[in-house]
């Protein structure tokens, strides 16, 4: 019989933190899932790792590789997207992290209660514990480790500039895997792209309690996140050239990924947005490719950006200028 739940693994050299995380979802309180885990070439033990869970369970896990051509975290997730269907409830899952035994049963009744009140797209996103390397915990609340201004309103008009949670912290439904379908081979980050076409066409909501996924900070980590303290902390690192320079590539490389993905969005789903967002998605991306500074920073500080600061929006807005345009 066909489980309600796939839960979506992207793997690549995980063998440092691999078991942990699948020993985290085999022990979950919910057992109506299937997991599928797609592999990227890896070259250390994690295809040995697989294929011994897979023997253990071979009526829940299911291995294949990524044969797009298309090589990376996106790439690889992009391909296992494309490859399920057909399930009522779907989950992003890293590999280096490791779940809560309740976070599959708490975000699944989370996310039917909330289908009660709305029957389209829709995505729940839980509260990440944020730790070390070993499992240590550093923080409680994603929200507070990084101080960014998550909220729960006007989720189009940020997530055309940022993304603020991370594909681990996700459950959604069928219908916003329908609409989804497949990933443009445009597209940098997955879990940004899925969350942008949910503000647009769906509904986002938020599980406000205690954290069901433990979001681990390693050497190794894709992207990670970063402990932004408060804003004259962040003023006081950014005094010193190395920190000022790391900073400034993470926000022009978000600006180009902002741009590409707007851009995406208009060329794609442009004849299905309302006029409004349509005239939203426009305005930001002429923001988003403008040379000029100046503008950039008046017109630019309205919009909602998750530092949520005149010092954070400003950096944005002003320093990172395309290339191309300078």
């Amino acid at each position: 019989m066909k489980q309600t739940t796939a839960i979506l693994l992207a793997a690549y050299n995980g063998e440092k933190y691999l078991k942990e995380q699948l020993d985290s979802i085999v022990g979950q309180t919910f057992t109506d899932w299937a997991l599928f885990i797609n592999d990227d070439g890896s070259t250390d033990s994690t295809p040995e790792i697989l294929r011994q869970y897979q023997n253990m369970y071979p009526d829940q896990i299911f291995l294949s590789e990524n044969t797009s051509g298309t090589h990376g975290a996106t790439g690889n997730f992009a391909d296992l997207f494309a490859k399920v269907s057909g399930y009522e409830y779907y989950a992003f899952c890293d590999q280096d992290d490791r779940w809560e035994p309740e976070k599959l049963s708490e975000m699944l009744h989370f996310l039917k209660n909330c289908q009660k009140k709305y029957d389209g797209p829709l995505l729940a996103y839980c509260t990440l514990r944020i730790t070390d390397q070993d499992m240590n915990p550093i923080s409680d609340s994603l929200e507070t480790y990084t101080h960014a201004a998550l909220g729960q309103k006007q989720h189009y008009r940020k997530l055309l500039l940022a993304n603020y949670v991370p594909g681990c912290a996700m459950v959604f439904n069928d219908k916003l895997k329908d609409l989804v379908s497949s990933y443009p081979k445009e597209i940098d980050l997955h879990d940004w792209w899925i969350l942008l076409l949910c503000a647009a066409f769906g509904r986002i909501v938020r599980k406000n309690d205690t954290p069901l996924s433990n979001y681990r900070q390693h050497s190794c980590n894709t992207l990670g996140v970063t402990n932004t303290h408060s804003t004259l902390d962040r003023i006081l690192d950014n005094l010193r050239p190395s920190v000022f320079r790391k900073h400034l590539r993470s926000l022009t490389n978000c600006r180009r990924q902002a741009a590409t993905q707007t851009q995406t969005l208009l060329q794609v789903y442009g004849d299905r947005l309302s006029p409004e967002q349509r005239r939203l998605a426009q305005n930001v991306l002429a923001l988003l490719r403008s040379g000029n500074r100046l503008k950039s920073v008046i017109l630019g500080m309205k919009y909602p950006y998750l530092g949520n600061t005149l010092y954070e929006r400003f950096t944005f807005w002003w320093f990172t200028i395309p290339k191309e345009n300078r």
